[in-house]
This record gives structure tokens, sequence and C-alpha cells, in this order.
């Protein structure tokens, strides 16, 4: 027995691989990296889900035997995948095989990466007439849903039936998406239970994904330094990158990286509710507040087409709108201030969010952001569709899966929004903080206000007819109401 196998391992890499056609090679390069960097304490095990493969292929890298061997070698379980099994269960029965393995049991500490798609909006069930591999892409792009996500990793963690059968797993230390667009308030805040810190990129993540073979070392230098793993890995993946040509013509867009700590995300709760309802009290009674608000959304930096958009930025941008329109507005001023300083540095010490900064003393969500544009992005998104004609031209003519990229780009724009705000009714952040029903109410309104003609580009006419129906609905209910108590009394 060699002095590998003597001891617990110091990392697990849990990585779950779902590669669509494009992306089938990209993920056996990210494979190879893996065999290449993992031993001395690293080990990674891996769920391989390819469209090149009729089965799924569960792997052990531990960095014996010949590393420039083929991949094939440690494939250690193979199994034909049940498409009626839903999509977060076999991401459920990855992790327990990975938990049970003698190289993984008892590791000092545990990092799940997710190696795929993700989107706040299901895919469409497939039909009978699609193609197989239509229906086997389906089962790979689903799994990064959040409400699934969370339910799957809840269930890993506290399983039904007795401790002695399903024993418990303690949750991961980190979660790292290498996916596009998915750091996310809405992502971050499903999973803030499931792990002590997430990696995600606000930006899309290019096709040759994650640098794993420079990435695994960190984990063995900084070992027990759990925070000091994930800034190194965003530095690191900024380095990887950093000589890329980013423009039109190579369609690589310049790459972000972000360290998330999931336990303060719950700080964002309250200040982003305070913003939603001085945004919808502000947006129905003052046209000027209404522009400023349309003003600071139009110069905040955007993503997944304009669906999105950088948090911090907009709640920095929108006090320098209101201060340019001579608009006193206390309540939407505070609201923004809270909800910058729960994300990132103090607001009083500058928003500006740099490559090397050092973060302020108070506890934040953002602890560590790796982007060469500081000014624009700042580590966290939103849903707060505003997109540009460019912007909606390449969303209706988008035909491939991008690395990691969301699924909603493959369908047209109004059905895309109309999943999304379907779908984020299920969130956990929706109640609490009345965000959807800003975007809903008083963001379509703005829109309608601003740039009626417009609509089908900035946000979606359909969306804004059906909410405004709702809209007049209850505001009719309300009327009949108030007539039947008069009449009562």
């Amino acid at each position: 027995m060699n002095h590998q196998e003597e001891r617990p391992a110091d990392w697990v890499l849990m990585v779950y691989m779902g590669a669509t056609s494009v992306l089938d090679s990209f993920a056996v390069e990210s494979l190879k990296q893996m065999k290449r960097a993992a031993g001395d304490g690293i080990i990674v095990a891996a769920q391989f889900d390819a469209s090149g493969h009729d089965e799924i292929r569960r792997l052990v890298f531990d960095g014996t035997g010949d590393k420039g061997a083929s991949i094939e070698n440690d494939v250690k379980d193979s199994f034909f995948p049940d498409n009626d099994k839903k999509p977060a269960k076999f991401l459920e029965e990855f992790i327990l095989w990975a938990y049970d393995r003698p190289e993984c049991k008892a590791a000092a500490h545990y990092c799940l990466i997710l190696w795929t798609d993700g989107s706040l909006a299901p895919a469409g069930l497939p039909t009978s007439k699609e193609s197989q591999e239509v229906i086997d892409n389906s089962r790979r792009q689903n799994f990064l849903l959040p409400v699934e996500l969370r339910k799957a990793l809840e269930q890993v963690r506290n399983p039904e039936g007795s401790p002695e059968q399903h024993p418990k797993r303690r949750k991961f230390e980190i979660i790292g998406m290498d996916a596009c667009n998915m750091s996310m308030i809405e992502d971050v805040y499903e999973l803030r239970e499931c792990a002590d810190f997430l990696i995600a990129s606000e930006e899309e993540i290019p096709d040759a994904s994650w640098p794993y073979e420079q990435l695994l070392p960190l984990f063995r230098e900084h070992k027990d330094k759990t925070i000091e793993i994930c800034r190194s890995v965003a530095r690191e993946y900024g380095r990887a990158y950093q000589d890329y040509i980013s423009n039109e013509s190579t369609g690589l867009k310049k790459v972000t990286l972000s360290c998330l700590q999931l336990a303060h995300i719950s700080k964002v709760i309250e200040p982003l509710k305070e913003l939603a309802q001085a945004l919808l009290a502000a947006v129905k009674r003052d046209k000027n507040t209404r522009h400023a608000v349309f003003s600071a959304r139009k110069k905040a930096k955007s993503f997944v087409a304009g669906l999105f958009a950088d948090a911090f930025g907009f709640c920095h941008q929108l006090p320098h709108e209101l201060t340019a329109g001579n608009i006193v507005n206390k309540e939407l001023e505070s609201a923004c201030i809270k909800v910058c300083n729960a994300i990132s540095t103090p607001y009083a010490e500058g928003p500006s969010v740099g490559k090397n900064r050092t973060f302020g003393p108070q506890p934040q969500i953002v602890v560590g952001n790796e982007t060469s544009q500081p000014d624009l992005c700042h580590g966290l998104l939103i849903y707060f569709p505003y997109s540009t004609a460019a912007e909606k031209e390449a969303f209706d003519q988008f035909n491939a899966i991008a690395k990691g990229g969301t699924d909603i780009l493959n369908k047209s724009r109004a059905v895309a929004i109309a999943q999304i705000e379907n779908y984020y009714v299920k969130l956990e952040l929706t109640k609490p903080t009345r965000w959807l029903e800003f975007i809903r109410v008083g963001w379509s309104r703005c829109l309608i206000q601003e740039e009626p003609l417009q609509l089908d580009i900035r946000y979606s006419g359909q969306q804004c007819a059906i909410q405004l129906e709702s809209y007049l609905s209850q505001l009719e209910q309300d009327c009949q109401d108030c007539k039947v108590k008069s009449a009562v009394a």
C-alpha cells in the first residue's frame, strides 16, 4: 500500500460533467488536466455524461499510474442513463457514489464542481419526434436549475430513512460553477445552506473551461484555508485568459470569476426588499424618478443578452442619476447603499471593485472578484431585463450552446422571459424581496412610459400586456371589494 492510500485525502473534488456535442472534447480535456494534476492529497471523482457516449462514466483520479495514459483507464463505473429519471437525481446519486468510494471517504474537505449548462428556466419537454440527442441534452442541461439543485444537495445531507441506512453528509466547503452566468443573487440565495463558498462567473465561461491543471495545486498549497483557495482559483482563472483576444470577431468575452461567501447572502434580502418597495412606489408616482431608474438600469452592465444586470452596478448608479435630476428620494438612496454594502466594500469607502482590491472589514457576500472590468463587474447578477437591439439580434440568432451557456438562449426571447418569470415564483428569494413584483409591475410600467415602441427589444411586449391585464384585474377586484364594504357599512 502506498502512502497515498494510507491517509485520507486533504481535498476531494467531485466533478459533475454534462457535455452537449459541441463541448464533448473540451470536457475530455478538462478531465485530462484533472488526471495530470491530481494526487498528493487531492482526489478527483468525476461523472462524465457526454453526447458522444451511450453510457455515463464515473472516474477517479488519485495521482497514481501513468498520468499521460487514457482517462478510460480511470473509469470505475459506467451505466446507461434512465431519461425518465429527474435530472437532479443523477447528481444526487453521483455524490453519494463518490462519498462511498474508498479514496474519498473521511477526506478533510469536499468541493463540488458543476461543469455544464445553467439556467433559471427549464428546457422545454422533449417531444416524441425529437432525436435521442435532444432528449439526452435536456437531461444534461436541466440539472443546474437552482431549486432542483438545492433539493438534491439537501437530500444528500439529510437523506430519508434511518441514519444507519443513509448517514448524513456534511455540506461542501466549496461549490464551483464551471458554467456561464451563474453568479446570480437568485442562485446564491437558493444555495446558501449547501456550501460555505460559491465560485461562479457573471460572464460566459470559455469553451476551454477552467484551467484545472493550474487550479488543483492551489487546493494542495492552501489546504485548510478555504477562502484563500477560492480567491486563488479566481486569480489563476483570470491569468489563464489574460492574453486571449476578446472581441466581436473572436466571440470571446472578457472573463470574470467571483468568490461568494454564502453565509452572508441573507444580509442582502432585507435591503433588496426595501429597494423593490421603494422602486415600486417611485415609478408609480413620479416620472422624473422613473426616468432615473430607467437611466441607471441602462448604464449598468448587462449579461445574458440583457436579461440580467450587475446588482451592485445598478445600485451604485441610481443615486448618481437621482442627484443629476435634482431628485430627493431617501428611501431609494438608503436601499441602494444597503445593497452595495451587503454585496461588497462598504459604500462609504468607495464601491469600485478593483482586480487586486482589499475587501472591507464588514461581512460581505463577494470576498473575491477577478475581472478586467472592475467598474462594471462587481460579482453578482440579478434578473433585470433590458436589452439593446444588438443583444436582441444576437439572442434571436443564437443557435448553439456555448460552454455552460444558459439554455434560455435556445428559445425565442418572449418564451425565455416567460419561462424565467414562471420559474422565478418557485425561488426562495422571490417572496421575501418582492423583486419579481417590481419587474412585472414597476419595471414594465417604467418601460411602457420611457420606450413604449421598443418593448419587444428592451423586454417583452407580450409580458407587459399580460402583466398590465393582471394589474388592471386586481385594481378592478379591489374596487369591487371597496364597493361591497361600503354597501355593508
